[in-house]
């Protein structure tokens, strides 16, 4: 794959920068319904507390939750439900600030991406419409059915480096910004020539 080469790449993370929300609990709640939802992460509490330790990878305990959620479920109709949480419910979340960010940094001419965690399912139809390019966890699919498990790693931590190598190369970008929230979010940070940090309803230059 040939890699891209923008003049100037101005990156976000989603949950919690570019969002006031968790996306993730945030649909599995809009696609489930309550009382599954609440059941499903019940479920998986001992896991996340062996997580929390350093005992389990969170992409295992990910995956837990989804297979209870979206395993043997319907590309198809699960992807519709995503295109639904684009349109009705993301907008509610976004960050005004950051967001305003996003709008200002395009008319410079800035190519926007979305770097996240979360997943391509309930992420696309919004990037689409806002034109924004997007790097993400993904599920896997067999046959036309979800399985549960991620395709590939878990795109948190260094692994975002890992999809932002892959896919530009960063050497040959003129200017490079990037927005996190996290000290997972710091991996990708380092990389720009500016970076800022997103804290409540403040944006703060990182260095």
């Amino acid at each position: 794959m040939q890699k891209r080469i923008p003049t100037k790449l101005a990156i976000f993370d989603f949950d919690g920068t570019l969002t006031t929300r968790d996306t993730t609990f945030r649909f599995i709640f809009f696609y489930a319904g309550k009382m599954k939802a609440i059941t499903a992460l019940v479920s998986i509490i001992p896991q996340l507390v062996l997580a929390k330790f350093g005992y389990l990878n969170m992409q295992a305990v990910k995956e837990k939750l989804f297979r209870n959620i979206f395993g043997g479920h319907a590309v198809a109709a699960v992807k519709l439900r995503g295109d639904e949480f684009g349109t009705n419910e993301i907008p509610l979340i976004l960050h005004s600030i950051v967001y305003a960010e996003v709008k200002r940094l395009r008319e410079d001419g800035f190519e926007i991406l979305l770097l996240s965690a979360s997943c391509r399912v309930w992420l696309n139809y919004w990037c689409r419409k806002e034109s924004i390019d997007l790097l993400c966890s993904e599920m896997e699919e067999v046959d036309g059915f979800y399985t549960g498990n991620l395709l590939g790693r878990n795109c948190y931590g260094k692994a975002k480096v890992e999809r932002l190598n892959e896919a530009y190369d960063l050497k040959k970008i003129r200017e490079i910004y990037a927005y996190g929230n996290h000290r997972s979010d710091l991996y990708y940070m380092k990389l720009a020539d500016k970076a800022f940090l997103v804290k409540g309803k403040k944006v703060l230059p990182y260095e």
